[in-house]
């Protein structure tokens, strides 16, 4: 299973917290998002371990986003990299292939030039990847995306509010046929979006 997860920052204070929240869940895999950990790197948390990517040492503390991956699916990691304090992606061996599991912390609403250098970024990481792989895009996208259906991309059960963020994201998911897979269920964090590629449905 997977999730996402805005923890708004004090990571080091909620790691127990998180991680016993994942294993009673049965979470295999968790994009946080907004963790505000300088540096990028690996660390082991009991039965987790977190791939994370933040601001260097000498910037302020911003964003910041992480992969934790339980030990079953630890033993799947093919390989791994840091894009920036918004973006950290990692690729499985999986039985049917691989699965490319992309995590996200996008910008505020607002932030235009931001957004922009943010898709721009995520477009080249996606362009990367094999056409044949499976791609999970999970995270903390900041986007309202509406509740008028796109087929096969967006679902009626998003919000009907549609910001410029949400409208970013439309575009994108289109262009690169991502299901925004919570806007076809009912659920409570409608704000916390997830994307999947038409060969993992």
């Amino acid at each position: 299973m997977f999730r996402t997860w805005n923890i708004r920052g004090g990571f080091t204070i909620k790691e127990l917290e998180l991680i016993e929240n994942l294993k009673q869940r049965n979470i295999n895999i968790a994009v946080i998002t907004e963790t505000k950990k300088k540096l990028r790197g690996t660390k082991d948390l009991k039965n987790y371990t977190l791939i994370y990517s933040g601001v260097e040492q000498t910037q302020r503390a911003v964003g910041g986003v992480g992969i934790l991956i339980d030990e079953k699916w630890k033993r799947k990691i093919e390989s791994y990299v840091y894009i920036n304090e918004r973006i950290v992606i990692v690729r499985f061996k999986i039985d049917r292939g691989h699965l490319c599991v992309i995590g996200l912390y996008a910008p505020e609403e607002g932030r235009r030039e931001d957004t922009e250098i943010f898709y721009e970024e995520l477009q080249k990481q996606v362009n990367k990847y094999n056409k044949t792989d499976h791609m999970l895009i999970l995270g903390d996208l900041n986007a309202r995306v509406g509740n008028v259906p796109i087929v096969n991309i967006v679902g009626a059960f998003g919000e009907i509010t549609l910001n410029e963020n949400g409208k970013t994201l439309r575009d994108i998911a289109t262009f690169n046929q991502l299901k925004i897979t919570n806007t076809f269920f009912r659920k409570k964090d409608i704000n916390i979006l997830g994307m999947q590629g038409a060969q993992a449905q």
